[in-house]
This record gives structure tokens, C-alpha cells and sequence, in this order.
């Protein structure tokens, strides 16, 4: 009966939190692309020959990557702009990546409260966040493209950024 229909709409509810919760991690790795890309594009090209040490080093890129996470999406995407030349498709997808972000972090499930309260707005609600998770994916994918040639430029080939990355991991399955 009535209590079935109750549990049901508890896991859709829970579908559209999951949902939600997968579209504001794409659009953080979106985030850290553009500060990724920015320290190839700005940081490294600047430090060459004037970095001494390691220790100097890492500090100046510590300093970088935490200023720049520290700015919001639209200003990271203006200062990637002014170090690039961005194409125009690329300019376009991250311009819809940030007004989509933005809807996301402002009071998205306050703007649809009434939507939340029916099964068939719920799965609107799906579709929608399906939709921003696709956007997020592609601006990385296209930022992704373009940034690559700076960053096989300083030697940050594929293979160095995946050796890179499993070092990660392996390092951050140590921390668990």
C-alpha cells in the first residue's frame, strides 16, 4: 500500500541527491583542469630559469595552486583566457559549464521545490543534472585538448602525467 510508495520515493530522492552530488564533483574536476592548465600555460613557462631550488619551487606552486583555487569558476575561466587562445567552441562550452555550475551552487533545490515533491519532477530533475554532468565532462574534455600541447611543451607528456597519477593514488591508498 501506502508505505511501498513512500520507499520509493525515498530511493528516487536519493537518485536525485546522487545525481546532484556527481554533477558538483565534474564541475570541481572541471575547476581543477582549468588551475592544472593555467599552472602549464602561466605558472611553469614564467618559473623556467628563475627557480633555484626545489624547495623554492614548491613553494611558488603551492602559492599558485592555492590562490588560484581559491578564485571562482568565472574568474579562473578569464585568467585561463588571457593565457590562451581559447577557441571559440571551447570559450562557448566553458561559458555554459559556468552559468550551469552556478544554477548548481545557488539554490538549485530551493528553485525547484515544487519539482521535487512529484515523481515526474524528480526525474526531470535527473535529466537535467544527467545534462550538467555531460557538460562538465565535455568542457574538461575540450580544455583537456587544448591545454595538452603546453603541457607536452614543459614534458608533461601523457605517459609522465599517468606515472604522475598513479604515484597518487598509490600515495593517497597509503594515507586510508
Amino acid at each position: 500500500g501506502g508505505d511501498n510508495m513512500r520507499m520509493d520515493d525515498g530511493e528516487h530522492i536519493k537518485d536525485v541527491y546522487a545525481h546532484f552530488g556527481l554533477a558538483a564533483y565534474l564541475a570541481q574536476v572541471l575547476e581543477h583542469g582549468i588551475v592544472n592548465a593555467l599552472a602549464c600555460t602561466d605558472l611553469i613557462p614564467r618559473c623556467v630559469g628563475r627557480i633555484k631550488s626545489r624547495k623554492q619551487w614548491t613553494d611558488e606552486f603551492s602559492a599558485f595552486m592555492q590562490g588560484h583555487f581559491e578564485r571562482p569558476l568565472g574568474a579562473l575561466i578569464k585568467v585561463f583566457k588571457q593565457h590562451v587562445s581559447t577557441p571559440s567552441g571551447l570559450e562557448q562550452t566553458l561559458g555554459q559549464a559556468l552559468k550551469r555550475r552556478n544554477i548548481l551552487a545557488h539554490g538549485y533545490f530551493r528553485q525547484r521545490a515544487a519539482e521535487f515533491l512529484s515523481f515526474a519532477g524528480r526525474e526531470a530533475m535527473i535529466k537535467e543534472l544527467q545534462e550538467a554532468q555531460r557538460l562538465f565532462r565535455d568542457a574538461d574534455a575540450e580544455l583537456e585538448a587544448v591545454a595538452k600541447p603546453f603541457r607536452e611543451q614543459i614534458g608533461f607528456t601523457d605517459d609522465r602525467l599517468k606515472t604522475a597519477y598513479e604515484e597518487f593514488c598509490r600515495k593517497a591508498r597509503a594515507n586510508c
